[in-house]
């Protein structure tokens, strides 16, 4: 049984939730009024799992998740909370919250939480037990280790001895020698991974063993995991000024060799020196920045920190976000695209002139603002992320190439714009309807074109190109249509006199009201009545 903390100041919400954890859990659910109080029940009672409210007072649910996050990394973490606000949500995923549910709930939706974070926890206790057994069987843990000293070694963990101890037990080329590290990153979206022979896919994991066996052949050089995707390369040569040719020639072969035989595509970044393996940690930093210009320079090349223009241009020197965002607010996406194209042409035309951090900067400037139109218009992303596939607030444009920010605009602005039409149309419908009911009502008044307008809080010429589009006439002609509807039947009924019926229908002139009529319904008012 796993032990849950319930951190809620509210004690009609935390009761309930206590309630449902209890039937399913069999017991073992504690609770706090605010995050200082849940800190201390975790280390005192051994907590597995947290569900906490946001706006607390001592210490509110995000303080507590990101101290959680810090000081405990096998405790779970769920948010239930009244507050959908964007920052909210935002801060919950970048501190590794499990889940977001929003109150109300039911029991189904805390069940729903339950049954995610008791997988969440198997699935941890899984692994601390996969990795028990592994440390069991020493001739097959070693590339655990040298992958755990790896991570030690960038994070700054592992001073002079435990380097000289590693590199001992694993046979490594690391010394206090001066060294570079690198970072050989596969392009998924560029590759085509195929094996050799062109004809069956080859997969990452096998296109990874590849990069890793030819450069563990490299001279002076340790090959370390660092993702799915992705391995370092630390080289440290006798001799590095003498040597660094040998390394980027090296780089260079490995890029063509794996576009030739397997249409995969490599980017490449490669830290300037440094002093020595304490030093690991700037080295790899340095590195993944300069991965990052890939956004700029476009994928398969070797981007070498050294060198990089770490400034460049502001904002002046690319269109105004703005623009593209008032372009997705008027729904013309064909707009928002063709000035996004521009920059993305500005920015590959003349690279060197761009940080990455400006172009990160303007392109997630575009990706928030839309996101905000889209959620004022629409009540919400959760249509759009559903269309595109992911969790568009996820997206960073600093992780991506060139080719995969480009390709993301490029399907987010017309699913946005999309949506927004579809939302906009649904409402011009209603607006429409009510302007009908308001002619029938009020038919009989001077109406027209700018008063219906006015009522509506449009302009004369939109509220008059919107009735249009959507009914097939102009207000002035269904006014009109209308009027002489209600004439004909005024007129069956023979009470009133003709300047009589034109006054109540809304015509101010008996003449104008019978050359209307005679031009809708093919004959004068009086041979009507006959």
């Amino acid at each position: 049984m796993y032990k849950f903390l319930v951190v809620e100041d509210e004690p009609y919400a935390r009761n309930c939730v206590q309630s449902i954890l209890t039937e399913l859990n069999g017991g073992g659910v504690y609770l706090a009024e605010n995050g200082a109080a849940a800190l201390h029940a975790v280390e005192r009672e051994g907590i597995d799992a947290v569900i906490t409210d946001i706006q607390m007072p001592v210490m509110d649910g995000i303080e507590l998740i990101r101290q959680l996050n810090k000081n405990r990394e096998r405790v779970v973490v769920a948010v239930l909370s009244g507050h959908d606000e964007f920052a909210y949500v935002q801060a919950a995923v970048e501190y590794s919250a499990l889940d977001y549910v929003l109150k109300p709930f039911d029991r189904d939706a805390v069940a729903k939480l339950y049954y995610k974070m008791v997988r969440k926890l198997r699935a941890k206790t899984n692994l601390d037990q996969e990795i028990a057994s592994l440390m069991l069987r020493s001739s097959r843990i070693r590339p655990f280790i040298k992958q755990r000293f790896f991570l030690d070694l960038i994070g700054g963990n592992a001073d002079g001895a435990r380097i000289e101890e590693m590199r001992d037990y694993l046979n490594l080329n690391l010394s206090d020698r001066p060294l570079r590290l690198c970072l050989i990153e596969v392009d998924e979206r560029e590759s085509e991974l195929r094996s050799a022979d062109g004809q069956s896919k080859f997969c990452l994991y096998n296109i990874l063993e590849v990069i890793g066996r030819i450069a563990g052949e490299w001279p002076f050089s340790d090959c370390f995991d660092v993702s799915s995707n992705a391995l370092a390369v630390v080289w440290s040569p006798p001799d590095g000024a003498r040597d660094a040719a040998e390394l980027l020639d090296s780089l260079e072969l490995l890029i063509n060799e794996l576009n030739s035989l397997y249409g995969v595509v490599l980017n490449v970044a490669l830290s300037a020196p440094v002093a020595g393996a304490l030093e690991a940690q700037h080295a790899y930093e340095e590195a993944r920045a300069a991965l990052r210009y890939k956004l700029i320079h476009g994928s398969g090349q070797i981007f070498d920190g050294a060198r990089l223009n770490r400034g460049g241009a502001g904002y002046e020197n690319l269109p105004d976000a703005r623009q593209i965002v008032e372009a997705v607010w008027r729904n013309a996406p064909e707009d928002a695209l063709r000035l996004l194209s521009g920059a993305f042409s500005e920015i590959g035309r003349d690279a060197e002139r761009f940080g990455v951090a400006t172009v990160n900067l303007f392109l997630q400037k575009i990706l928030t603002d839309c996101l905000i139109i889209l959620d004022r218009e629409c009540g919400g992303v959760e249509e759009l992320n559903r269309g595109m596939g992911v969790n568009c607030v996820d997206f960073r444009a600093s992780e991506c190439s060139r080719a995969e920010a480009r390709a993301f605009f490029e399907r987010l602005i017309p699913e946005i714009c999309a949506e927004i039409s579809r939302d906009r149309l649904n409402e011009r419908k209603k607006i429409i309807l009510r302007a009908k009911q308001v002619i029938a009502e009020k038919y009989g008044t001077p109406l027209g074109v700018e008063s219906l307008a006015n009522e509506f809080h449009f302009s004369k010429n939109y509220f008059g190109q919107m009735f249009k589009a959507e009914t097939g006439m102009s207000v002035n002609e269904y006014l009109s249509l209308h009027r002489i509807q209600r004439a004909k039947e005024l007129l069956l009924e023979k009470k009133y006199k003709m300047y009589q019926i034109a006054e109540m229908v809304g015509f101010s002139d008996q003449q104008y009201f019978a050359k209307v009529f005679k031009r809708i319904v093919g004959c004068m008012p009086s041979e009507y009545q006959r």
